[in-house]
């Protein structure tokens, strides 16, 4: 039972919701709306069964009328109670001034519900999408960890918040991003969500279970073994980064970082191109970064213009450097507008080649593999690239490929490419072997008909002298013929 001030501020509140009569409140609240824990504890299909049944009784047993708009009001109410669960609080009405303000809150929480249902209908699509995959290497754990989070945050829990606050730094609720203007209120229910309870055991042991499906079979199996009848996904979580987010671990990716700070370089498309450049040096800035050494903006412009070597470049490096160097303040001319301004200048040089007709590349110029079924992709398109299995294929499968190949102009050939270098260079030599063996027998040839008796008829040292004349009854026949007469 509610105390006198709670019990006071439930009735302001169902007066800021419409029910202006005395009585209406007091038998409102008595039947199920009495105090805070009852807001949280009731759903929207609750409010529409007290409205239902206060309509369905006489006059003399309290027959109220909700209508359409005080319902809805009451349960927008019941969404702002349980917001406050979602972030660690006891729900209040401080700093609600009148029914307008708090009709305000109460929308934005009716929209906050909308949103988080809508989401949880698209939950399946999105997590298929995020999936983080298997842990299969101590050094995909930074990009795995992420991509953890990533996944969590498509997930729902009990309460409606994303289930990467399981997995939270921060043990207690941090109230901080609050200081930001628009702050996002998901984010803020991951950072100060409740890590005790029933709600929380409930969704602790499904961060556990998706874990152990991710590890399984794997190395990273062994470091939640010791934990794994606790069934807890923070656990397990703080189990595996302890292990591979360890001190060792980071001094290994502090070295993989200072390696590329000292060997990278760009020189020309052939060598590396620009793209992978730029990508190789946001993964050496993200492992300074991850392990608490932060390059500032500054930093990563002197490190890029060092970096940058390729002398076609030059004139677009010099000019860029003036920018930099004349908005003192950094704001303008910062490291992605450097980096995106010589990626642009890059595209325009002669040796850039955007794109290579390379086995698994299709059509369109997007590197790719055959489907695993049947020949159209996951866009509906019918790939036209190499197929493994095209002997096997039905004919109708090969048939549309071979339209589609030729409306795009895409050769006919099922080859995954040119024909094998080594195959061609080996008959090549077959042949010039064949023909120096040719050449040779003509050689000797020539050195006996030097030998040769000077009484040999004039028509014979006229003929063609090669090896080819002796097994057929050629030049020594006709000397055996000679010689016996």
């Amino acid at each position: 039972m509610a105390n006198a001030a709670e019990a006071a501020n439930v009735a302001l509140i169902l007066e800021y919701c419409g029910f202006a009569i005395d009585a209406d409140r007091t038998a409102i609240a008595n039947d199920g709306f009495e105090s805070y824990d009852d807001m949280q504890s009731l759903t929207e299909k609750d409010v529409s069964a007290l409205a239902k049944g206060f309509a369905e009784r006489t006059v003399a047993q309290g027959k109220i009328i909700f209508g359409l708009r005080r319902t809805n009001l009451l349960k927008a109410t019941i969404n702002w109670a349980q917001d406050f669960r979602r972030v660690s609080r006891a729900v209040t009405l401080d700093g609600v001034v009148d029914g307008a303000a708090f009709r305000v809150l109460i929308e934005t929480a009716k929209q906050r519900s909308q949103i988080r249902k809508h989401n949880a209908e698209e939950s399946d699509g999105l997590s298929k999408a995020a999936d983080p995959g298997k842990l299969k290497r101590q050094k995909d754990w930074i990009a795995w960890s992420r991509g953890l989070k990533n996944y969590l945050s498509t997930k729902q829990g009990q309460n409606g918040v994303p289930l990467s606050y399981i997995i939270r730094d921060n043990a207690t609720p941090n109230y901080a991003l609050e200081l930001e203007a628009d702050f996002d209120f998901e984010q803020l229910t991951i950072d100060c969500a409740p890590l005790t309870g029933l709600v929380y055991k409930t969704d602790a042991r499904k961060v556990h279970q998706l874990i152990h499906g991710f590890v399984q079979g794997e190395t990273a199996e062994t470091w939640i073994k010791p934990t794994e009848r606790r069934q807890n996904g923070r656990i397990d979580f703080q189990a595996l980064h302890a292990h591979y987010g360890g001190e060792g671990n980071k001094s290994v990716r502090i070295k993989e970082a200072e390696v590329l700070r000292t060997t990278l370089t760009y020189k020309n498309e052939r060598t590396v191109s620009f793209e992978k450049f730029l990508t190789s040096m946001q993964a050496m800035f993200t492992g300074f970064e991850d392990n608490g050494e932060v390059l500032s903006n500054a930093q990563k412009i002197r490190l890029l213009f060092q970096k940058v070597q390729n002398p076609a470049l030059n004139n677009v490096r010099n000019a860029l450097k003036v920018q930099s160097d004349l908005d003192v303040a950094g704001t303008q001319v910062t490291y992605d507008f450097i980096a995106n301004s010589l990626a642009a200048e890059a595209a325009s040089l002669p040796e850039h080649v955007p794109v290579r007709q390379t086995s698994g590349v299709d059509s369109q110029g997007v590197r790719d593999s055959a489907p695993e079924s049947g020949v159209k992709g996951s866009d509906g398109k019918v790939f036209t690239g190499y197929y493994k299995n095209w002997n096997s294929m039905n004919k109708e499968d090969k048939d549309l490929v071979m339209e589609e190949r030729k409306r795009q102009g895409v050769a006919k050939s099922t080859r995954r490419g040119k024909p094998s270098s080594v195959k061609t260079n080996r008959k090549k030599l077959a042949k010039m072997t064949r023909e120096i063996s040719s050449l040779k027998s003509r050689y000797k040839s020539l050195k006996k008909k030097k030998g040769a008796s000077s009484d040999e008829d004039d028509d014979d040292a006229d003929e063609p002298q090669d090896n080819a004349g002796d097994q057929f009854g050629g030049r020594k026949s006709k000397k055996k013929k000679k010689d016996g007469n």
